[in-house]
């Protein structure tokens, strides 16, 4: 699968996972709808349920950029800070496909 695929891992705050949670079902729905957007898919960590994974893949960097500056993104990352949600900034990978 061909794309530009982006991973986010998420380490919220212990008594802030609630309100991680509240941002990925705040995110998820307008995210989906996205052009461009291929898969987009959050994980919760099985050992530490205050770390979080978002794994997406986009048609292009210009669809993941456009993603980014969305207002339901810039309302996320506003929160993040504002509420004190992640115990420090979550840095974004970027992937290549290896085909077999």
């Amino acid at each position: 699968m061909d794309g530009y695929t982006v991973t986010v891992i998420f380490e919220a705050n212990n008594d802030k996972v609630e309100e991680m949670e509240e941002v990925v079902k705040e995110v998820y729905l307008p995210s989906i709808r996205e052009s461009g957007m291929r898969e987009y898919r959050w994980y919760r960590s099985r050992q530490n349920p205050g770390t979080f994974l978002l794994f997406m893949t986009w048609d292009s960097e210009a669809a993941f950029q456009a993603h980014v500056n969305t207002t339901h993104i810039q309302k996320a990352e506003a929160d993040f800070v504002a509420k004190g949600i992640l115990v420090k900034p979550a840095p974004e990978s970027y992937w290549q496909y290896i085909k077999p």
